[in-house]
């Protein structure tokens, strides 16, 4: 399987975050992020820059990422091939549900959820 692929939903995990948990569709990409009590949407794009592929985010305004300090509503963009190294699954479709933005139950960044 390509990562990502659209319609697939993946486990991340990396020492800053912890786990995450994140559903792709064409466009979008919803957030299962550690004590959020909604998933959040965001947008997405793969772009090629000197020869690297690298995955390109968009979250609203309103969010806030506590590792790197990032206010939403602008571009962050990560290597895709360090994305992909912090892979721990993959489960295809939206098995949690994440496009209605609602989450099963509060992630606990060091608690990998049951399902993967």
């Amino acid at each position: 399987m390509t990562y990502p692929s659209s319609g697939v939903t993946y486990l991340h995990w990396d020492k800053g975050h912890g786990y995450q948990v994140t559903y792709y569709s064409e466009k979008h990409v919803w957030l299962w992020y550690p004590g959020n009590r909604a998933a959040l949407r965001g947008d997405w794009v793969q772009e090629f820059v000197a020869g690297e592929y690298y995955l390109c985010f968009t979250y609203p305004h309103s969010s806030y990422n506590p590792v790197t300090r990032v206010v939403g509503g602008q571009k962050e963009c990560q290597l895709q091939t360090v994305l992909g190294g912090a892979l721990e699954g993959a489960l295809a479709g939206d098995v949690y549900n994440l496009s209605s933005g609602m989450v099963p139950y509060v992630l606990h960044r060091n608690k990998r959820p049951a399902e993967f």
